[in-house]
């Protein structure tokens, strides 16, 4: 169980590192990564673990549009849907994967939960 714990806090500094270098995606897929660790583990987490620092919530927009393609929905029938051009729902897609840390669709449903 330690090393669950000791694997979380790496994964949260690792998370830090990627936030200075400004690489958003990695950093959000590292915290969820740390957060689903202890989410397994029965010990309290270190002190430094608990950091959230590189979430970034997504706008009510955002969640709109990534519930849909979650679903499956094709981005031309999610910007019919919301009454926005194919191109904006394009642009709120890649800011949800990197806010949340995923690369794909498929990936999607897990990281909103």
């Amino acid at each position: 169980m330690g090393i669950a714990v000791l694997a979380s806090e790496v994964s949260t500094e690792a998370a830090s590192a990627y936030q200075r270098h400004g690489d958003t995606r990695r950093a959000t897929a590292s915290t969820r990564r740390a957060a689903a660790m202890l989410a397994n583990c029965d010990m309290s987490p270190m002190p430094n673990s608990s950091r959230s620092d590189t979430l970034t919530p997504l706008t009510m927009r955002e969640r709109e549009v990534a519930y849909l393609a979650a679903d499956g929905v094709p981005n031309k029938a999610i910007a019919e849907q919301l009454f926005v051009s194919t191109r904006t729902v394009e642009n709120h897609l890649a800011k949800v994967f990197t806010k949340l840390g995923v690369s794909s669709r498929q990936d999607l449903l897990s990281a909103l939960r």
